[in-house]
């Protein structure tokens, strides 16, 4: 429900929602004892505003989401009883914001964030009811942020702002029970119209983490608006900082696997190019896109990298426990084509193709799940209430898992080039009612790239719904 009082001056809205599943294996076997997954999720969110004057607006959002989930997994020879997986994750966040207009070309927004996720799993074995691992952790987020703008002339919309981020992260998952980290920011940003058809964007932000050191990152646009053609060209730098999970985490997961923390990360840097150029017509559109993407220092989990102490510490062969590292200098490159039309009121047509080389710089091979090639194709009919959207994909064959661990793609570890096709449709009553169906992966060849060896064909999924406003 939303509601605003009679006068204006205070309203908001508040929603929850409450969500059950179960999953499948894709695999079959009468030899497998892990079960069937079973998960739920509740949620409850609000958001509050009270105008305190004509130019002063306050208003507070708050969420809170807990999510369960209870897995299965297979007797193992150390471990002869099939293992029930108890996770619960809760997740709570508050935003206090303060919104002042000062005057009729200036705007200046005060944000304070505050964000506690807790993360409680636990795994029996299921012949003596005996808890045989637990794996609990608390991280918390406190971010105050500020942000300017300023209207200068015609000509002129000046940006300044600037955050402060405060990360806890404590318990039995974490190195040494409890580690804390830090991160200041600030950036400016001046958007200039050079004339009626050019506008330039310069920009930068800095950036000081506790752990990483400091980065500055520039920022250029330049946009051109001659007529019905448009042109969007861009340089930036950016700089990510490793996280408490890269740096300080030391678990199980419910599968079995290990996952250790590295705190000599070094912060991931990256340059990017792009251009976009469009054109329009009175029904249709054209467009090609040209993009260069560096990273150094490129931030995994890796497999096999665990020292044989911290593999027998966590209890994981080797093989399966994970350890963050600096893995690549990687760059993404290649174009995308676009065209759209619209030779009717009630048909709408898309259709796009990508060419993407992504390669690891150091050993000059193609870098896992990214297709080379890919097609999109998307069509809409509107009519008299109806509406029907078909959806085609196409992506060519990539390289899926590096099971010899030779950090290049060879022949069996390549997944097939596969075609995906959406539809839906939709019916819009006169009461205000919608009703949809439709189906998702109709040629069952989507990849289910989160396995960890060749995936066999994917699944079909229907669904059917309502959608009601009051």
């Amino acid at each position: 429900p939303e509601f605003r009082s009679a006068d204006g001056k205070f309203g908001g809205y508040l929603s929850a929602g409450v969500s059950q599943s179960e999953g499948f294996d894709l695999v079959q076997s009468d030899a497998r004892t892990d079960g069937d997954p079973q998960f739920s999720t509740k949620s409850v969110s609000g958001n509050f505003d009270y105008k305190l004057s004509n130019s002063v607006t306050l208003s507070l959002y708050t969420h809170f989401t807990d999510d369960e989930r209870k897995t299965k997994q297979n007797k193992t020879g150390s471990i002869p009883s099939v293992r029930e997986i108890k996770g619960n994750n809760e997740r709570s966040q508050n935003v206090l914001r303060l919104d002042w207009q000062p005057d009729a070309v200036s705007t200046l927004t005060i944000w304070g964030h505050h964000q506690v996720f807790q993360s409680d799993s636990r795994t029996f074995r299921l012949d003596t009811g005996v808890q045989a691992a637990l794996s609990k952790r608390t991280q918390e987020l406190w971010e105050p942020q500020f942000q300017y703008t300023r209207q200068i002339g015609q000509q002129q919309l000046l940006t300044i702002g600037g955050e402060h981020d405060i990360r806890r992260a404590r318990g039995q998952t974490v190195k040494g029970a409890s580690t804390n980290q830090t991160e200041s920011a600030g950036w400016i940003q001046d958007e200039i119209s050079v004339l009626p058809w050019i506008d330039v964007v310069l920009g930068g932000r800095y950036t000081s983490n506790s752990e990483a050191g400091g980065f500055f990152s520039p920022q250029t646009t330049l946009l051109l608006k001659p007529g019905n053609f448009r042109g969007r060209f861009t340089y930036t730098r950016g700089f990510r900082s490793p996280d408490f999970g890269e740096l300080a985490f030391n678990f199980i997961e419910a599968g079995g696997v290990g996952v250790i923390g590295n705190p000599n990360l070094s912060p991931e840097k990256s340059t990017s190019y792009t251009s976009n150029i469009e054109y329009y017509f009175d029904r249709a559109k054209i467009g090609a896109s040209f993009f260069r993407h560096e990273v150094s220092d490129l931030i995994q989990f890796v497999g096999g990298t665990c020292s044989a102490a911290e593999a027998v510490g966590l209890g994981v062969p080797s093989a399966n426990c994970f350890k963050t590292s600096n893995v690549a200098n990687t760059r993404s490159q290649g174009f995308e084509l676009e065209a759209g039309a619209k030779p009717w009121d009630w048909l709408y047509m898309e259709t796009g193709y990508m060419y993407l080389d992504s390669r690891n710089l150091d050993t000059d091979s193609f870098l896992f799940t990214r297709s080379p090639h890919s097609l999109k194709t998307r069509v809409r009919v509107e009519y008299d209430g109806w509406d029907f959207t078909t959806r085609v994909r196409y992506f060519s064959s990539f390289g899926f898992s590096d099971l010899n661990g030779n950090s290049r793609i060879d022949p069996n570890e390549k997944a097939p080039s596969n075609i995906q096709v959406d539809m839906r449709l939709s019916r819009m009553l006169k009461n205000g009612i919608e009703i949809y169906g439709g189906a998702e992966n109709i040629t069952s060849s989507r990849m289910n790239v989160r396995a960890g060896s060749i995936p066999v064909a994917g699944e079909h999924l229907w669904f059917v719904g309502m959608r009601m406003a009051l």
